[in-house]
């Protein structure tokens, strides 16, 4: 995984294009597109490791704790449907 940052605005993207440019840099070199990479750990990234990341957030849960209970439990709702009624189909078909 990559942490990656963007160029702050025109006149950077233009300098480093030019610097790029004297280099010969190939095409799909990822200077042109980012100002800067490092590397980072799968843990340390916010969509691999979003357990670890949502517990730390008090943001987060002031959210949680705001919403109505369907709001909180949604997705568990659909997927208790969607299971409900494929495995309905499925009884029916094969049963």
């Amino acid at each position: 995984m990559w942490n990656v940052g963007r160029y702050a605005d025109e006149i950077d993207i233009g300098v480093a294009h030019a610097k790029l440019g004297k280099e010969g840099s190939p095409t799909d070199d990822s200077r042109w597109y980012w100002a800067s990479l490092s590397a980072m750990h799968y843990t340390e990234c916010p969509i691999y490791s979003v357990l670890s990341h949502r517990a730390k957030s008090t943001y987060g849960s002031q959210i949680q704790s705001e919403l109505p209970w369907y709001k909180k439990y949604l997705v568990e709702l659909i997927i208790g449907l969607i299971t409900a009624v494929v495995g309905g189909l499925l009884l029916k078909i094969f049963g």
